[in-house]
């Protein structure tokens, strides 16, 4: 849904602002290419939401469709 989007654009925002400043700063980032634990943790949070989101306006909608019929 637009609200779904609206949110994710939020979550992105967040997490590609805080990205740069965060590799910036972290010791164990600065000295690698990979990102740190607290990055990949960060990234997965948003991805699981994306699919949870996805799967419950999913749902919603179903339940929309049956109670219509």
């Amino acid at each position: 849904t637009a609200a779904d989007q609206a949110e994710l654009d939020v979550l992105l925002w967040e997490l590609i602002s805080r990205y740069w400043e965060h590799r910036e700063r972290c010791r164990i980032c600065v000295q690698s290419v990979e990102a740190c634990p607290h990055l990949q943790t960060a990234i997965r949070e948003v991805v699981e939401w994306v699919v949870a989101r996805r799967l419950l306006s999913h749902a919603q909608a179903l339940r929309i469709l049956e109670d219509a019929a």
